[in-house]
């Protein structure tokens, strides 16, 4: 079907149907808006880009429960210090494996005071994570094992701990009360970004010998993160980890741990940190978020259907007349979707282009519902997800609001609905 008959159809909607043209609209635009910040929300979190931008070959280990061989009671957290050593130095099926941890950290500065983020790592961290750096670069094993108080700093942290300075390699700053060399420095990394985001890091040696003791009886605070090559297989590394989760567990007695299966991106956002089980799979859970989005649309659907039904009855002269010319209902039907269709797609990228204007204002509350967002680094990115999720919305919108109201309307007798007779 040409667009002209379709242009001029929407042109005198506005025009003439200026009321029931802005509610359509705004049904429309409001709907996909809150449906495409949805996938927005989730897209930012489960592909953050930065340093995880590589989350196809990224896998991860992020919880770990101890349950107790004589009772009930289960304890759930991150993975302990000891585990995570073991368990990097011990699988070979990947050639590089990141463990780290994170603490907040408070810097008075020139009368301000700012909340950051510190990450302490190993030093594979900087080979399974895809950071850019400025300048210099991060630390070795050898400077890991020996204790060596080297660190590598934000962009933002630079301009705070040396405003207007750009090199400052071998400069040297109080970095949570320790004097640390400065190494690196690398681009603001989006606190989207929840195994890499940081404002410093450190070697995990540097971490507080109370957090990293790994005591028996509690879980830890690291998590692990493994980079496959084009060699590597996820079921080999999995079994390699079943491995050392046996080993480890025949030398303990009352508590024995059970670390989270190895995940991707989706199943270290979505699993639950209540039990290592929890997660069903990335099918399910998307198939929760489109029954979401459907309970949000269902409202706006009904009343597209309402209203259309009013202005299709305006319109049943001209289709009685149609139909005693010859039209088929199938040629009415089509005509009727695409018309509808236009004004839908009108809305859909009026709620595309709102969602992302939303998005830029009010990114930092959207991707985070509590906190302080005064210092904290927040980055969007837009990918196909979003799109795809928005022309599935329109297209739905577009079959519950139009395909009711056009498949009843076409079903009048053209003797009865030219007498006025709609029944």
């Amino acid at each position: 079907m040409q667009l002209h008959p379709i242009i001029n159809y929407i042109r005198e909607q506005f025009r003439h149907h200026r009321f029931f043209t802005f509610l359509h609209l705004f049904g429309t635009t409001i709907t996909v808006m809150i449906a495409t910040m949805i996938i927005m929300d989730l897209d930012n979190h489960v592909h953050p880009g930065g340093p995880e931008e590589n989350t196809a070959q990224l896998r991860y280990i992020t919880v770990m429960n101890l349950k107790q061989t004589h009772s009930n009671n289960t304890k759930t957290g991150g993975v302990t210090l000891p585990i995570a050593q073991k368990i990097a130095q011990r699988v070979h099926e990947v050639d590089h494996v990141a463990f780290s941890t994170t603490k907040n950290w408070t810097l008075p500065k020139d009368y301000s005071v700012y909340g950051l983020a510190l990450r302490y790592t190993n030093s594979k961290f900087w080979n399974v994570f895809s950071f850019e750096f400025i300048e210099g670069n991060g630390y070795t094993q050898q400077e890991v094992e020996s204790g060596e108080k080297k660190a590598v700093i934000s962009k933002k942290l630079r301009d705070i701990l040396f405003p207007g300075q750009k090199q400052v390699i071998g400069k040297t700053a109080s970095i949570n009360d320790e004097s640390c060399t400065i190494i690196g420095v690398v681009e603001n990394v989006s606190a989207t970004c929840n195994q890499t985001h940081a404002d410093a890091w450190l070697p995990f040696t540097l971490h507080d010998r109370q957090a990293t003791s790994g005591m028996v009886n509690e879980p830890g605070t690291y998590s692990l993160s493994f980079l496959l090559s084009a060699n590597s297989s996820e079921n080999i590394l999995q079994q390699e980890v079943n491995n050392l989760q046996a080993e480890i567990n025949q030398t303990k007695k009352e508590w024995k741990i059970q670390l989270a299966p190895i995940g991707d991106s989706w199943s270290a956002h979505f699993r639950d940190p209540r039990g290592v089980g929890n997660y069903e799979g990335k099918f399910n859970e998307l198939l929760t978020l489109f029954s979401r989005i459907l309970l949000i649309m269902l409202i706006p659907a009904i009343n597209l259907i309402s209203l259309n039904i009013t202005r299709m009855h305006e319109r049943s002269e001209e289709i009685a007349i149609r139909k005693t010319y010859g039209a088929s209902n199938t040629r009415l039907l089509n005509q009727l979707l695409v018309e509808q269709g236009g004004l839908t797609i009108v809305g859909g990228i009026l709620g595309f282009l709102f969602a992302i204007v939303t998005f830029l204002f009010y990114k930092n509350e959207i991707l985070f519902s509590t906190g302080s967002f005064e210092h904290i680094e927040v980055s969007f990115r837009i990918s196909f997800l979003p799109i795809i999720g928005s022309l599935l919305v329109v297209f739905l919108l577009n079959i519950m609001g139009g395909f009711i109201p056009a498949l009843k309307i076409i079903k009048i007798q053209p003797a009865k609905a030219l007498k006025g007779d709609l029944s």
